[in-house]
């Protein structure tokens, strides 16, 4: 059969050696992470195929290096007998030989506490099978203590972690960063001078100072409008006084026939009544009954059947067979036995103690018997009497249950009375209260009805005066318009007199006006034609000037003409490296890219032959565990 790792690289298409990715070593970590995933997945009937059997002696704990543990076994001395399993914390509890759970040398048990496995009783030889978990090497074919039909699985798994080891190194296998040439340095701008004008600008002309004219005052013969009457006043009405709809409705003359009747803020007279207290009811007691009058439990009294202490094992230290009292001595016999077997060597001697012995014990067990009989008559008498007073113990409690209930049936009874006299004396409250409600709406009800009907009545008196009050106004204005159309007649009559006699002194004012207006005039123009001639020197003085200034400007502009196009081939030499430099990186991105490109699609077969193996893997296992 091929190697694990001829397996998994036809698996996976990867070539692995000591510094690939994954290396070998990596391999070795995933074949024996396989195997230890795959056994963890195994079926209980599998598991055997990877036990292995550990000894050690009970009462001093084996450490594991598992969780896995299947049988455990201590022997008696002929054979090993199967260990029950118990939780650590019983552990004192099955060395308690009153426990039904004691664990003996045929019912053995054993626990695991801290990291350790132990068995009881202890002493004895153990023995244990573990789950290991083998090393894979890369260059194994087969898998010791494995089932065959699992080693697949784990070549499948180192398989599945050589392909995520290699999707995981691809971030190695990109392309380096980029290495891009130099960018080409700018021309440096030139540096122009500024316009520099030598010429002098000639002097302005002062601001001319022209003489002020003065006109002299032009008087206009004031008019003003006589004989236009006295304008008509207008004479207000007077409004009756108004009176508010409080003070009205307060006002207990006829005005207001019903008077102020507010039943005002609406209150509850009746006192509600006292709920009863919470009740106490009487602890009923029955712990009071005791069981009495039981009489006396009998004694068994051990037969005695002569001899002086009766003891078996009571000796005589003279090893002979003794005077009369020692052969009434029922302890003495046994010693005169031994003495006839062992010192007299009589058999028939011997015979016939023995005989006497036996007719000992038969007498004994008869009085025992007898003992036994008197013990048995008495206790059930006893018995008997035990019952009567358990009889009439159970008799004197349900006396005292029923007592303690009907003491509460009592209780609740005088409880419910009260509840119920509360109950009723709340529906008479209730009733109260809503008499007195339905007395208050009575009321409030007669209060709204004579208030609408007192603010209707005070509408209507208001409404009334307000009516009166604009026939007075439009009266007071019929009266104010028919005296100012006869002011407003004498008033046009006044203004048209007063506007003819104003025309003749504006005419002759306008005259005067004319006259002063000429002689200033002509003093402006003689002062103007004056500084018109100092404007025309310092216009030729201002184009002499214009002219030498453009000579300087153009000489400074074909300078900076020559500098600009000497720094202009400079820009064009600088574009032509930028293009030349741009193809480069571009190159070099395309090439990048082209990597990047090649290391994705690398990575995306990677990514789908894991999906692929992973399932198969999966699908393995779940086959496995149906196996």
């Amino acid at each position: 059969m091929a190697t694990f790792e001829a397996q998994v690289a036809g698996l996976t298409s990867l070539t692995i050696d000591d510094s690939s990715s994954p290396t070998r070593a990596e391999l070795n970590q995933f074949l024996t992470d396989g195997a230890k995933e795959v056994i963890n997945q195994l079926p209980g009937h599998l598991l055997p195929l990877c036990a292995a059997s550990q000894t050690f002696t009970s009462g001093s704990a084996d450490t594991l290096t598992t969780g896995k543990i299947l049988n455990v076994f201590r022997s008696d001395g002929d054979i090993n007998q199967p260990c029950r399993k118990i939780p650590a914390k019983q552990k004192g509890r099955v060395s308690d030989p009153e426990e039904m759970s004691y664990a003996t040398i045929t019912d053995p048990v054993f626990f695991i506490d801290n990291n350790t496995l132990d068995v009881l009783p202890s002493g004895g030889s153990c023995s244990y099978s573990a789950v290991e978990y083998p090393t894979v090497s890369y260059t194994a074919s087969a898998i010791t203590a494995f089932p065959n039909e699992a080693e697949h699985l784990v070549a499948l798994y180192g398989a599945v972690k050589s392909l995520h080891n290699k999707m995981g190194s691809k971030s190695d296998d990109l392309p380096s960063n980029i290495s891009l040439p130099s960018i080409p340095v700018a021309p440096s701008v030139p540096t122009i001078s500024d316009l520099n004008i030598l010429s002098v600008v000639p002097s302005s002309p002062s601001v001319p100072s022209f003489t002020s004219t003065t006109i002299g005052a032009i008087n206009v013969s004031s008019t003003s409008i006589s004989n236009v009457g006295a304008p008509p006043s207008y004479t207000k009405p007077t409004i009756t006084t108004r009176v508010a709809f409080k003070a009205f409705y307060a006002d207990t003359s006829s005005a207001n026939p019903f008077g102020d009747n507010d039943p005002g803020v609406f209150s509850v007279s009746e006192v509600p009544p006292t709920p009863p207290s919470a009740p106490s009811y009487t602890s009923p007691d029955v712990s009071s009954v005791s069981i009495s009058n039981v009489g006396v439990p009998p004694t068994y009294t051990a037969p005695t059947v002569a001899g002086a202490t009766e003891a078996l094992t009571a000796t005589i230290t003279d090893g002979t067979i003794g005077a009369d009292a020692d052969f009434q001595d029922f302890s003495d016999w046994w010693e005169v036995l031994g003495h006839m077997i062992e010192d007299e060597e009589d058999t028939e001697l011997a015979s016939a103690q023995v005989q006497k012995i036996s007719t000992y014990l038969r007498a004994y067990q008869e009085a025992m018997t007898n003992n036994l009989n008197t013990y048995n008559k008495e206790n059930v008498a006893y018995q008997a009497k035990l019952q009567e007073a358990i009889q009439q113990a159970q008799i004197n409690s349900q006396k005292a249950q029923q007592d303690s209930s009907l003491t509460l049936q009592k209780e609740q009874q005088e409880y419910q009375s009260n509840l119920s006299k509360f109950s009723n004396e709340v529906q008479s409250y209730q009733a109260k209260v809503n008499k007195e409600v339905q007395e208050y709406g009575q009321k409030f009800t007669k209060y709204q009805f004579e208030v609408n009907t007192a603010f209707q009545s005070w509408s209507k008196t208001e409404s009334d005066s307000l009516a009166q009050y604009n026939v007075d106004v439009q009266n007071e204005l019929n009266e104010f318009n028919k005296e100012n159309v006869a002011y407003q007649g004498k008033l046009q009559e006044s203004i048209q007199q007063a506007q003819i006699t104003s025309q003749a002194a504006q005419q002759q004012a306008q005259i005067d006006s004319q006259d002063a207006q000429k002689e200033t005039e002509l003093t402006l123009s003689k002062e103007v034609q004056e500084y018109q001639a100092k404007l025309s020197k310092y216009s030729a003085e201002v184009q002499t000037y214009q002219a030498n200034v453009s000579k300087e400007v153009q000489q400074y502009s074909n300078n900076l003409t020559a500098d600009i196009q000497a720094y202009q081939q400079k820009i064009a030499k600088y574009s032509n490296e930028i293009q030349s430099y741009q193809a480069e990186v571009s190159s070099k991105i395309n090439n990048y890219n082209a990597q990047i490109q090649k290391q994705n699609t690398d990575y995306q077969w990677l990514a789908g032959r894991y999906t692929q193996l992973s399932a198969n893997y999966e699908s393995g296992l779940q086959k496995l565990r149906g196996h």
